[in-house]
């Protein structure tokens, strides 16, 4: 065990008893603790604080709680994980008037279409392309058939098909940069 952390045990123990200069020791070498874990964990840096200020708060209404003789690291890491969900639980539930019913949202992405204005702008685009390439790239693409399915269907292997929707379709996003 790290001699950093057995400190906290009896610093722990000794603050438990109403030693105010064991308590602000004890806090002081948490925070930076803390703030090791949490950091990487937050998709914004600006929640750090808040997040350190409530785990903070969190210990000190928990302390009378901790018993002395167990390891002190994993209940303040309990504690962290803890707060951590549940501030991000309230922060994501605030974000409740941005939420999109999923089926549109899965819509939006998997629709190849939704670029084009009509299915004869993604014919026309896709005359650009031999046979083989506009055939593959509607089964997989636009269909919806499995890359399995296709490479049976066709006779090519399942690399090729991978690879000829891939290209098809990075070629259409190219010559859709290209026309706006």
């Amino acid at each position: 065990m790290n001699e950093k952390h057995s400190d906290w045990d009896q610093l722990a123990t000794t603050a438990q008893s109403g030693d105010k200069q064991a308590y602000h020791a004890l806090l002081k070498q948490l925070i930076p603790y803390i703030q090791k874990i949490i950091a990487p964990r937050l998709a914004n840096s600006d929640w750090v604080d808040d997040l350190l200020q409530d785990i903070l708060l969190g210990i000190h209404k928990s302390l009378a709680r901790y018993m002395p003789g167990q390891p002190f690291r994993p209940w303040v890491n309990a504690i962290i994980r803890y707060r951590r969900a549940e501030f991000l639980s309230r922060y994501y539930t605030s974000m409740g008037h941005m939420k999109a019913p999923l089926d549109e949202t899965i819509a939006e992405v998997r629709d190849p279409l939704a670029q084009f204005q009509s299915n004869e702008d993604l014919e026309r685009m896709l005359s650009h392309f031999t046979e083989q390439q506009r055939s593959v790239f509607k089964m997989v693409r636009i269909e919806g058939h499995s890359v399995k399915a296709v490479a049976e269907k066709t006779g090519l292997s399942i690399s090729a098909v991978k690879v000829s929707a891939h290209r098809t379709a990075a070629k259409l996003k190219e010559m859709l940069r290209q026309q706006n």
